[in-house]
């Protein structure tokens, strides 16, 4: 395992080496993409958190992220994850985020192209 300090100081990146990992450049593995973004209650703070897993749900690769913008914190997550996932060779994903109408607007995005 490999843990990597967020150029802001405040979070992680683990990218994790598993006997499956291997299998994520295969075209027809799919993975699964969890984000989730994060606001106080007060609107002060925010921050963001990506899980990358293979079919068997194993843990490829997760960070956690403190930003001080709250603006748009759910679609850096997305958006966050995306390209990771892109950066470890993968190229079939399911997205599950905790926000219904960002969900929304990627399925029919998706769907579109």
């Amino acid at each position: 395992m490999e843990y990597t300090p967020n150029l802001e100081g405040e979070g992680s990146i683990k990218v994790v080496e598993t006997q499956s990992s291997a299998a994520k450049v295969l075209d027809d593995v799919v993975h699964r993409l969890y984000s989730k973004g994060l606001v106080s209650t007060d609107n002060v703070a925010a921050g963001f958190g990506v899980a990358i897993c293979d079919q068997m749900d194993e843990l490829l690769f997760e960070m956690k992220e403190s930003v001080s913008d709250v603006e748009g914190v759910k679609v850096r997550a997305l958006i966050r994850g995306l390209s990771e996932s892109l950066d470890l060779g993968i190229r079939k994903i399911v997205i599950y985020c905790d926000d219904n109408e960002l969900y929304q607007n990627v399925s029919v995005y998706f769907t579109l192209v």
